[in-house]
């Protein structure tokens, strides 16, 4: 199968998953349990939208522990971050995405963020990933030296993906509601 054939099985797969909330809470209290005892101060996550993985728990869990949280921001081809507090405008993109208003005093180099939220479509067990197809995560992490963390349900991870390029970025840990996968 193609990527783009992959991408419709998978959004498919991934729209008829039941108990999305509670799923994405018991995810985001994993994932916090992992990094407790890390020094990661710096995340970047995204706001989820349609049948991702549910981020608005997490969001506010971040927010309360203090860790300084950046969102995506589509800038031409690039993809910046920029530094998000709690109750911040955030605005739809062409793509249909929440992103913070452009402040450039708010722009977090890529290179300060200590852990990467990653969205994504499909994984597998070698920690690829299949994501929207713009590429804008893979020409993004292929300068960042923070961990990669996908968040995402199980019925999104494959034992193989075939049509991986050298751009696509591995992540390092996959959390699925039922697993949690190392690099």
């Amino acid at each position: 199968m193609t990527k783009n054939e992959i991408r419709t099985k998978y959004l498919s797969i991934r729209n008829n998953i039941e108990n999305r909330y509670d799923k994405s809470r018991n995810m985001s209290d994993r994932f916090l349990s992992l990094i407790s005892a890390s020094n990661y101060n710096i995340i970047a996550l995204y706001k989820s939208i349609g049948s991702e993985f549910d981020t608005n728990y997490l969001l506010d869990r971040l927010n309360y522990l203090g860790k300084t949280i950046c969102l995506p921001k589509i800038l031409g081809k690039d993809l910046v971050f920029i530094k998000y507090i709690n109750g911040d405008e955030l605005v739809k993109n062409e793509f249909g995405i929440y992103e913070s208003v452009l402040i450039k005093e708010n722009v977090i180099d890529i290179k300060d963020i200590d852990l990467f939220i990653v969205p994504g479509i499909v994984f597998d067990k070698s920690m690829n990933r299949i994501g929207y197809g713009k590429s804008f995560y893979d020409r993004c992490l292929a300068n960042a030296k923070g961990l990669k963390v996908a968040l995402i349900f199980d019925e999104q991870v494959i034992n193989s993906l075939e049509d991986i390029e050298n751009t696509d970025i591995k992540m390092d840990i996959i959390i699925t509601d039922k697993h949690t996968i190392l690099k």
